[in-house]
């Protein structure tokens, strides 16, 4: 009985730690879960880092297009053109094929101007109060590859309210490696009532 018992702790003596085969097992295992996790991380990082590029960029196109509409709607004397010369053209100009420009009275009275520009490929604006300089309203960020505007409905005695359209197309993001294409298409009819 006293054999036996001997036995039973020595054996019980040996299985008491891990041993170090079972330890490079643990240690490997846990090296290869945080890598995995760290590199999870990272991407998710990136991932949102790109996001809020992205929306950052959709966000000015949004806030140029929507001031230009704004301006557009409550202006009137449309004269769309695709020249725009130094002092800009006082008259109205129906365009049914489409031109790079528009130039309108805004409701203050000032004379102003929208253009595509095809060397920056930005939408720009020009008013009286300016002079002769362009100002961009959309971002680096924003490619805009081709913008049209067809204005109908100028002439006062068409029984036509004035209209305008703009179909903008090009990219946006970043970097172009996750550039975002898109293609838009804003018409807004003159507010003040054609006379």
């Amino acid at each position: 009985m006293k054999s036996q018992t001997r036995r039973h702790r020595s054996h019980t003596h040996l299985r008491r730690g891990f041993s170090l085969i079972e330890l490079l097992v643990s240690v490997a295992l846990f090296a290869v879960v945080m890598t995995a996790s760290v590199g999870t991380l990272l991407a998710l990082v990136d991932a949102n880092q790109k996001a809020q590029s992205l929306k950052a960029v959709i966000n000015n196109l949004q806030f140029a297009l929507d001031s230009m509409a704004r301006t557009i709607r409550t202006g009137r004397l449309y004269h769309c053109t695709n020249a725009v010369p130094p002092t800009l053209p006082t008259g109205t100009n129906d365009c049914a094929a489409g031109a790079s420009a528009i130039v309108l009275t805004d409701d203050h009275g000032n004379r102003l101007a929208y253009r595509y520009n095809s060397s920056t490929h930005a939408l720009e604006r020009r008013d009286i109060n300016s002079g002769s300089s362009w100002i961009a309203l959309t971002a680096p960020q924003v490619v805009v590859e081709d913008a049209v505007f067809y204005v109908t409905g100028t002439p006062t005695t068409d029984g036509i309210q004035p209209t305008a359209t703009m179909q903008i197309k090009g990219s946006a993001g970043p970097n172009p490696d996750t550039d975002s294409a898109f293609s838009i298409e804003v018409t807004v009819t003159q507010r003040v009532l054609d006379q």
